[in-house]
Formats: C-alpha cells, structure tokens, sequence
C-alpha cells in the first residue's frame, strides 16, 4: 500500500492455524486491503459477462494448474 499499490485479499485463500481469522481481515481491511473471493477475482479478470468466454477461460486457468472458480464447493461463512 505504501508504494500506491491495490491490494486485494482473498478471503476464501487465506490459510491460517487459527480457527478464527476474522480479526486479521478486518485489521488487513481497516489498513486499505480489499477484501474479494477468488471467484470474484477471476471474473474481474475476464472483463466479460459471456458465458461462453468464462468457460474458455477456466479451461486456460486449468490447463494452467489453477482451480477452476466453478468446481468450488459453496463457501459457508
């Protein structure tokens, strides 16, 4: 943030050994972090409301080695 940069955290990507991470989100937020999914992420980046698109794109993202954002399971806060 310091060098102008967005920063955006991935709520459904953090990994901690705490149980709980609520506290460290709103702590990273209150410091300017923006707080997205990574479904919402990979959307953003398509910059597309087609469809058909959104699935070319998950079949680059996994022949890319990345989990494709329609085969997650449903996310239960």
């Amino acid at each position: 943030r310091r060098r102008g940069w967005d920063v955006f955290l991935l709520e459904d990507c953090l990994f901690s050994v705490e149980a709980n991470v609520a506290a460290a989100i709103r702590r990273m937020e209150r410091a300017g972090a923006i707080v997205s999914t990574y479904k919402t992420l990979f959307y953003e980046l398509c910059h597309t409301d087609d469809a058909e698109r959104w699935r070319e794109q998950q079949e680059l993202a996994r022949s890319r080695g990345f989990v494709p954002v329609e085969s997650l399971p449903p996310r239960h806060p």
